[in-house]
């Protein structure tokens, strides 16, 4: 399965995107010490996410095919 080093780039990649998961996008403080959060919960963020997470994951077992592998990692 690791024959390619785009292989590997879309392992990271797909490790990256599992992190979004549990991890906020940023931390905001305002003006009077207040912290916000931009995590992941809202649907159209957690839509988006999720479609690439399983789009990269279908990538990475297409090794066989190279070139929809490249035309899925250009999408």
């Amino acid at each position: 399965m690791l024959q390619r080093i785009q292989t590997v780039f879309l392992l990271v990649a797909l490790a990256l995107l599992g992190l979004l998961f549990a991890l906020p996008f940023a931390r905001i403080i305002d003006a009077q010490g207040n912290e916000y959060a931009l995590l992941a919960t809202e649907l159209p963020t957690l839509i988006i996410q999720l479609i690439t997470f399983f789009v990269t994951l279908t990538t990475i077992f297409l090794y066989k095919k190279r070139m929809l592998q490249i035309r899925l990692c250009v999408f």
